[in-house]
């Protein structure tokens, strides 16, 4: 069974719109130097070069990983520097859309509190991206008119993909960044 490991932030908001350049996506890969870059105990190098190559998951002996780790430690160092370094994070994530709220002026989005989402990457680990204000993500507000206008898309089909922005919280255990088996 594969150990999970849980990385947790902040709702800074909900869009459907685009993210800045400078804000990191959460993917598969980046959540494990999100993760590691803040970990007060990294596993070794060669793990994270399992995530960064596939030649390198490939190799059959050591003599061609250490040959590949030459080309492959500076990737590492770069995207932990990067990971340690952001600020902001965003996750795209699909999600249906309840029925539009009069009263409150938009849609649920089935997002709640207890809502996670698993990231699976080559690393021996999966990572779970939990924001830690979730409760904040369960409705999306949307005026009258451009609901209406959505009626025909959402008569097809209520999926929607959310942009959910998110600050980057937490240096160790207990605060923000956790870790379980």
């Amino acid at each position: 069974m594969k150990a999970m490991v849980v990385a947790v932030f902040v709702v800074g908001g909900l869009a459907a719109g685009v993210a800045l350049a400078a804000d990191v996506q959460i993917t598969e890969q980046s959540v494990v130097f999100l993760y590691e870059a803040r970990a007060e105990v990294r596993v070794p190098v060669h793990k994270l070069a399992e995530v960064v190559s596939g030649d390198y998951r490939a190799a059959q002996d050591e003599f061609t990983r250490h040959e590949l780790m030459r080309s492959i430690e500076p990737v590492i160092e770069r995207r932990l520097e990067e990971a340690r370094t952001a600020d902001v994070v965003f996750l795209l994530t699909r999600s249906n859309l309840g029925e539009f709220d009069f009263e409150k002026g938009g849609f649920p989005t089935g997002v709640g509190d207890d809502t996670f989402w698993r990231m699976r990457s080559a690393h021996p680990q999966d990572y779970v991206v939990r924001f830690r204000n979730a409760g904040n993500l369960a409705f999306l507000p949307v005026s009258v008119d451009s609901a209406r206008s959505l009626a025909g898309d959402l008569r097809t089909s209520r999926s929607a993909i959310l942009t959910i922005h998110g600050d980057v919280e937490g240096r160790k255990r207990g605060h923000g960044w956790l870790s379980r088996k």
